[in-house]
């Protein structure tokens, strides 16, 4: 998965996350953790590419 594509994935994440939130809806606990896990691996992925 090249960088531009990890970035478009936490676009994506970002995005579903202020929609949520704006019409006033949650997703179940577990999901949200599911979120949150993989926003911390993206997140490791492409600071780790950009000290590289």
């Amino acid at each position: 998965m090249t960088t531009k594509e990890l970035l478009s994935m936490m676009r994506l994440l970002s995005a579903m996350e202020s929609a949520m939130l704006t019409v006033g809806k949650s997703l179940p606990d577990h999901l949200w953790d599911d979120v949150t896990r993989h926003v911390e691996i993206l997140e490791r992925e492409i600071l780790q590419r950009a000290t590289q």
